[in-house]
């Protein structure tokens, strides 16, 4: 479901619409029976109004369906064939159209969001109902079901993975923070401390449009033990199997990989490698493995699986033992600030009281190293300055004008000139 978005993939979505839009159960299953499940499959199958009124007039017309009490849809032809002028003013025929409107317009609309947002800000939304349904297609796929909502990924954990993996998506190496369950969050829902998003307004023209960015991440903030580092990435490889992005199995085996190295035992002198250091090599592993999945090459599990069976890959010599006297290599070096230029007489301490000095004068009235202002009407410099006379502001901006016009008549006639001695 991580092809597009959450909501034009869901099953759960599709049916609740046929059920509000009362389309009849025969009816809805004959779509089921033909494959047409979600708004994706059923505005892409009949991109036109005119292909859905062909298939309502050849399928839907011709056949019935029920359901059997072990589940499975069988379809038959109609005894009673009705002729199709009567059957398209049929109810049931209009509930249709209302379902098709629906699911075209929810297709297209989500298509043209991913093809309208710039690369790396897809913005995509998975609510309670559509998480509920991954969850499930994601047992029957071979993920252990979740104990509580301790274990389940939360809805800002799967909007985030589901826009950094979709098409459009920047396919990048999400931090350790973006992983909480679903129990946090829903407490931070209760106590009113969720952060939410951002309402930006932007202009185009005479039109304004009030678009979202994204919340800020909110979770684990520091990893510093092996308990919260289980969690989180037993979180995270849950929400990648829900998603399709790669298998929990894959997930654990890295994950029990990074314990591995993090308990090493070591040597007289040496000591085990820190979270940070871990931390790091997550980062690497990833972003090696998906500059290849974002050029089409490749899937994220295989790339993962293929470290893990090489035992030589450089990613792993990341976490080999350090002496004690190394520092943590996972801590990012500071950036240095820019020094602030200064003036060499301010550099030089042997002038800042001359300079001191200097500028308290100048603050005096009436000193003569201070600069008077310039006036107006005598063009000298003195204060108090000369009052301006009536109509001085409106004399100086024709002069200023008449000005102006003179210089672009000189110009006119010396390209006049230089035209002339050209054509001679």
């Amino acid at each position: 479901m991580s092809s597009i978005g959450a909501q034009s993939k869901s099953v759960v979505a599709f049916g609740k619409a046929a059920v509000s839009f009362d389309v009849h159960e025969s009816d809805f299953l004959v779509l089921l029976s033909d494959g047409i499940k979600t708004y994706e499959s059923m505005g892409f199958r009949f991109p036109e109004r005119e292909d859905f009124e062909s298939y309502l007039k050849n399928t839907v017309r011709l056949k019935s369906a029920y359901r059997t009490a072990d589940g499975e849809l069988i379809t038959f032809e109609r005894v009673e064939r009705p002729d199709w002028e009567s059957f398209r003013s049929l109810e049931d025929a209009g509930c249709l159209r209302k379902l098709w409107t629906l699911a075209h317009q929810v297709a297209k609309r989500e298509v043209e969001a991913l093809a309208s947002a710039p690369e790396g800000e897809t913005k995509i939304k998975v609510t309670e109902a559509v998480s509920l349904e991954l969850e499930e297609t994601a047992v029957d796929r071979g993920l252990p079901p979740p104990g509580s909502d301790r274990e389940r990924p939360s809805l800002h954990t799967l909007s985030r993975v589901q826009a950094n993996f979709a098409p459009g998506g920047a396919f990048s190496h999400l931090p350790w923070k973006c992983y909480i369950d679903l129990e946090f969050e829903q407490r931070l829902k209760r106590q009113g401390c969720l952060p939410k998003d951002k309402p930006e307004l932007t202009t185009k023209g005479n039109y304004v449009k009030v678009t979202s960015s994204a919340a800020e991440d909110f979770g684990h903030q520091e990893v510093k033990d092996l308990t919260v580092l289980r969690e989180v990435l037993d979180i995270r490889a849950r929400a990648f199997h829900l998603l399709s992005v790669m298998d929990y199995d894959v997930h654990v085996r890295l994950t029990s990989r990074y314990v591995s190295l993090l308990r090493q035992t070591p040597a007289e002198g040496f000591r085990r490698p820190t979270i940070n250091e871990l931390r790091r090599t997550d980062r690497v592993l990833f972003q090696d493995v998906l500059s290849w999945v974002a050029k089409g090459k490749g899937k994220i599990g295989d790339g993962v699986a293929y470290h893990l069976d090489d035992r030589n890959s450089l990613v792993w010599k990341l976490m080999i033992l350090q002496p004690e006297s190394v520092p943590d290599q996972g801590i990012d070096k500071e950036i240095a600030a820019r020094p602030k230029r200064s003036r060499p007489e301010e550099s030089d301490p042997s002038q800042q009281e001359e300079v001191s000095r200097r500028k308290r004068d100048d603050r005096k009235k009436g000193s003569p190293t201070r600069l008077l202002k310039l006036c107006l009407v005598c063009k000298k410099r003195h204060e108090p300055l000369c009052p301006l006379p009536p109509g001085f502001r409106k004399e100086q901006r024709l002069l200023n004008k008449q000005a102006k016009q003179k210089k672009r008549e000189e110009q006119e006639k010396n390209k006049a000139r230089e035209k002339e001695k050209k054509n001679k």
